[in-house]
């Protein structure tokens, strides 16, 4: 079975909407990052999607570039230790200044990478200049219910999703 954390940096790669090519006994196939961890939603004795003797190939990233990303890790010891929270931040900018484009994904806040399509719904279409972060990053984990012993997770996520869109929209 491929652990999660094979795929290095999965939450980064969320956020660049990476796409993977998976070969196996079937042939090739593409897929989406996103459709690639099953999840307890989608099945609880599996991590993923990949069938017996199919392994990814390639993971291919979309020339069309955010103009500006972050990722940021936060974890208890070192650089390889798994991250309590990570937040990964791609943000595309017209020439006036609008989010034309966002994508904001968490780790260590569900089971899979996370999706936080409702900061992503807020930031596109406004200035850059105009985004309060910290009423994004409220978005960020909306019906969150977290476990007894991990409930400070939601407050770190939302700090770092906080702290993340103050880097890259220059509002440090």
């Amino acid at each position: 079975m491929l652990h999660r954390a094979s795929i290095r940096h999965p939450v980064a790669l969320s956020a660049l909407d990476a796409q993977l090519e998976i070969a196996g006994p079937n042939g090739r196939r593409e897929l989406p990052i996103g459709e690639f961890f099953a999840g307890p939603g989608r099945d609880l004795l599996r991590e993923n999607v990949l069938e017996p003797g199919e392994l990814i190939t390639r993971i291919s990233l979309s020339a069309d570039a955010p103009e500006r990303s972050v990722y940021l890790k936060v974890r208890e010891r070192e650089s390889g230790d798994f991250a309590l929270v990570s937040v990964a931040t791609a943000l595309t900018l017209d020439g006036d200044g609008t989010i034309s484009k966002a994508r904001v994904a968490l780790g260590g806040v569900a089971p899979v990478p996370y999706r936080a399509v409702e900061v992503e719904a807020y930031l596109v279409g406004r200035r850059a200049n105009d985004v309060d972060p910290s009423e994004a990053a409220a978005l960020a984990l909306p019906n969150a219910t977290p476990l007894p012993q991990n409930g400070y997770k939601i407050r770190m996520a939302n700090n770092i999703v906080r702290r993340v869109l103050s880097q890259l929209l220059d509002h440090e």
